[in-house]
C-alpha cells in the first residue's frame, strides 16, 4: 500500500506508516488503522480490514477500501465524510485515489463504475466508464480522472461533464498527472509520454531530453 504523504515504513508489529506534519497513521498486522498527532496517545480510525487507503498530503483525509465499503473519512475524528458504498465488485480489485489537498477522492470498481468525491458533498457521484478499466490516479484539484486499463488504453475524464479526452490504445505501464493539464506515461518499450489536454497533443520525451510533438 504506498503512501500518499510521507515516507513509507514497515516492522514486524506494523504493515505501513503514513506521516504528515505531526500526524503518523499506522497500518497494525490486523489492517487496522491508528492515528497519533504529536505526542498524544494513538486512537483507532478504522477498525475492520483495511485492503487499500491513501491519504492527502497533510493526512486530513483519507479514503479507505474494505471488504464490504468504500468510504472518505475525516483523519482527525474518524469519522465518514461521504456515505460508505456497497461494493459490487470483488473489492480487493477496487482502486482508489484522492488528491494532494484532500478536496477530492475517486473509487473504481471493475464492473466499469466510478465513484468520485468532492469535498462538502455528502454522497458520491457516478460515471460509467469502460468496464476493463483497472487503475485510476486523481488530478491535482481533483478535477480530472485518469484511467487505464489492462491493455494499457489511456483515457483521461472531466468529472464535473464526463467529458472523455481519449489520449491512446497503446500499451502503457504506468502513467501519472504532472498538472491538471499535463499527463505523463511510460509504455511498455520504456519510452516517456506526456500529453497536453488543453491542446490534445503528445510528445515522447527521450532519454538524451529531447522530445517532437506529434
Amino acid at each position: 500500500l504506498p503512501p500518499e504523504a510521507g515516507a513509507l515504513a514497515s516492522s514486524q508489529a506494523d504493515i505501513a506508516s503514513f506521516a504528515g506534519g505531526d500526524r503518523k497513521v499506522v497500518m497494525k498486522a490486523d489492517a487496522s488503522l491508528l492515528l497519533q498527532v504529536g505526542d498524544r496517545p494513538p486512537h483507532s480510525l478504522v477498525a475492520t480490514h483495511v485492503l487499500r487507503v491513501r491519504f492527502d498530503t497533510a493526512l486530513r483525509y483519507g479514503v479507505v477500501v474494505t471488504p464490504a465499503h468504500v468510504q472518505v473519512f475525516d483523519v482527525t475524528s474518524g469519522r465518514a465524510v461521504v456515505d460508505a458504498s456497497s461494493l459490487s465488485a470483488r473489492a480487493a480489485d477496487t482502486s482508489i485515489d484522492i488528491s494532494g489537498d484532500g478536496s477530492g477522492a475517486v473509487a473504481l470498481q471493475l464492473e466499469g463504475r466510478l465513484l468520485w468525491w468532492r469535498r462538502g458533498e455528502r454522497e458520491w457521484q457516478t460515471r460509467s466508464v469502460p468496464s476493463a478499466s483497472t487503475d485510476v490516479k486523481l488530478s491535482p484539484r481533483g478535477d480530472r480522472a485518469l484511467i487505464w486499463d489492462a491493455a494499457g488504453r489511456l483515457d483521461v475524464y472531466d468529472l464535473a461533464s464526463g467529458h472523455r479526452h481519449p489520449l491512446t490504445d497503446a500499451q502503457m505501464r504506468t502513467a501519472q498527472f504532472v498538472d491538471d493539464d499535463h499527463v505523463v506515461a511510460a509504455d511498455e518499450d520504456g519510452a516517456v509520454w506526456r500529453w497536453s489536454l488543453a491542446h490534445m497533443r503528445s510528445s515522447v520525451l527521450a532519454d538524451h531530453g529531447g522530445e517532437g510533438w506529434m
